[in-house]
């Protein structure tokens, strides 16, 4: 009875551990926003490594941290293209990893950097684009982004976006499947 008892506490105390270091190495983050459509959708799910930038590569999906001062559902004040608009803010932001240190810098970028911007990343910063370029605060607004602001990379969407109410799935019926009965 009493080695039955020691062994489940142990049993507890390693599965406890493991929670400890998956929490510390996984993470999930909420999608906020159409920046990345059509890759993922406003409350998709997603399944994070917790990673340095240094290790990323370029094409990476990856997760920053808010900018300073934008916190959760601010709304800040944008232009994109001609567009002038109001983006919301979230306590992550969700981008595509464009260019790293030393790598030229897009022309989408020179917007945001002005005429005469430097012609490759500056050390320690680095480029993002949203995937849905209509309607995303990313370089392309910003500039350059520190790349301290990279917490992770996103591995898989792990739960999609409810369907809003009165959005019903498009069912569809095809005469062609062959139908059979057991």
């Amino acid at each position: 009875m009493v080695t039955t008892l020691v062994l489940v506490g142990v049993g507890v105390g390693v599965l406890a551990a493991l929670l400890i270091v998956l929490r510390r190495r996984f993470f999930i983050v909420m999608v906020n926003g159409a920046s990345m459509v059509p890759t993922y959708q406003d409350g998709d799910r997603l399944l994070a490594r917790r990673r340095r930038a240094q290790a990323l590569p370029v094409g990476s999906v990856v997760v920053l941290t808010g900018e300073p001062g934008q916190g959760p559902g601010n709304h800040v004040p944008v232009v994109i293209g001609q567009r002038a608009m109001t983006l919301r803010t979230s306590r992550h932001l969700i981008k595509r990893l464009v260019a790293r240190p030393g790598d030229a810098v897009p022309r989408d970028c020179a917007n945001a950097l002005g005429d005469g911007g430097p012609s490759v990343v500056p050390p320690g910063k680095v480029v993002v684009f949203g995937d849905n370029s209509v309607n995303s605060l990313d370089s392309r607004v910003l500039g350059f982004v520190d790349e301290r602001r990279i917490i992770g990379t996103v591995i898989r969407r792990v739960a999609a976006a409810k369907p809003a109410p009165g959005d019903a799935p498009e069912i569809t019926c095809s005469e062609d499947v062959p139908r059979t009965r057991k």
